[in-house]
């Protein structure tokens, strides 16, 4: 996470990480956000409702599942989700659907 937040930083001049405060993630993900000097906004752990990737990602493993079954290798893995890309689940419509679903 940090290499990517440094490559958003460089190309957008600045970059925030959505941190969702699990206990899981807590300690070491605190320490290397304070290490490396990273900008986050806190984010409700366990909030479905709020957690757009999440239902995006159900809908890519649903569609790939159906259409490619399962990846046997890292390799078809790695092609199977560039192909997702041109999937619906991708589609920019579904993606403003589900920041519209979000609650005020």
């Amino acid at each position: 996470m940090i290499s990517f937040w440094h490559e958003a930083c460089e190309e957008y001049g600045w970059a925030r990480v959505v941190k969702d405060t699990a206990r899981g993630h807590k300690k070491f993900a605190m320490i290397s956000r304070i290490k490396n000097g990273v900008d986050s906004i806190d984010w409700p752990p366990q909030s479905p409702n709020l957690n757009l990737i999440e239902a995006l990602l159900a809908a890519m493993e649903t569609e790939l599942g159906q259409i490619h079954g399962r990846a046997e290798d890292v390799d078809t893995l790695f092609l199977v989700l560039q192909a997702a890309l041109a999937y619906q689940s991708m589609a920019p419509d579904r993606l403003s659907n589900l920041i519209a679903s979000i609650p005020n």
